[in-house]
């Protein structure tokens, strides 16, 4: 399937996102099509709905931090709104949908959102989707249902790391290579600042 995938940073460094690239590396060995695109202020809406259209886009996954939520929303109405995209699935992840996942039922044009480790949670979603069976009681997953919100269970955190492949840098623009070097070590944080998100996650 053809998988779109928008991280929204406008008014911030465009940096490499390693959930994106955890995740877009697992469907891609899936034998999935992604693609990614980093939306900053010089990208206006109509051309994302085109871009999406003419990569015959089957489902879009955004992940977004709270203060592009409401962006998220808008743009997802626009998407829906063409005629192109109207049978287009939408769904959201990152920093809001895992601290505030009763945001989903804000929007008709999102049909769920991931509230944890998004790799395994979302290609499953993605291979219900392609083998035409209910996706809705996915683990990880907050669905928008007929009579309310779908809630459903948290899975088994991946024990072994070393199981998923390397991330994905191919799908990300040059530019957020050229300024430094980035590492990360771990996956989490055992702190519990109160200043901090990061317990939430």
């Amino acid at each position: 399937m053809n998988i779109f995938m928008i991280y929204p940073c406008q008014g911030n460094m465009a940096t490499f996102n390693y959930g994106l690239a955890s995740i877009t590396a697992v469907l891609k060995q899936a034998g999935h099509n992604v693609k990614l695109l980093m939306v900053d202020n010089c990208v206006k809406d109509k051309d994302i709905v085109k871009e999406i259209a003419s990569f015959n886009t089957d489902i879009i996954g955004f992940s977004c931090m709270s203060n592009y939520w409401q962006y998220v929303k808008n743009l997802s109405r626009k998407i829906k709104s063409d005629t192109r995209l109207k049978n287009v699935l939408i769904f959201a992840g990152g920093p809001h949908a895992i601290v505030c996942p009763l945001s989903v039922r804000e929007s008709e044009d999102i049909e769920g959102i991931c509230i944890g480790e998004g790799e395994h949670a979302f290609l499953e979603v993605i291979d219900k989707i392609q083998r035409g069976v209910d996706f809705r009681n996915t683990f990880n997953f907050y669905f928008n249902g007929k009579k309310g919100i779908i809630k459903n269970e948290m899975r088994t955190l991946i024990k072994d790391l070393d199981d998923l492949p390397f991330p994905d840098r191919d799908v990300f623009p040059n530019k957020v290579f050229s300024s430094y070097a980035n590492f990360t070590f771990s996956r989490g944080c055992p702190f519990s600042c109160s200043y901090c998100c990061n317990s939430a996650f």
